[in-house]
């Protein structure tokens, strides 16, 4: 086979379709369980990412991300 189009056009392509694909989820942690809350993301299969203040300094939100379906 003879590749007509620049290698690196083909090396970009390539790449880009093997990336891993994401979707992000945010969700308040209560003060009492957060816990309770990662661990049923977690076996939804959301991964966690970080924990920061909430912007109403509150209490805390957990940053999720999984891998997308495609």
């Amino acid at each position: 086979m003879i590749c007509v189009l620049p290698c690196e056009t083909v090396y970009k392509h390539v790449t880009l379709s093997l990336m891993t694909k994401w979707e992000y989820f945010i969700t308040p942690l209560p003060l009492h369980t957060p816990g309770q809350v990662l661990n049923m993301h977690g076996e939804e299969g959301w991964e966690l990412v970080q924990i920061a203040s909430a912007p109403n300094g509150t209490g805390s939100v957990a940053y999720m991300k999984r891998e997308k379906n495609q």
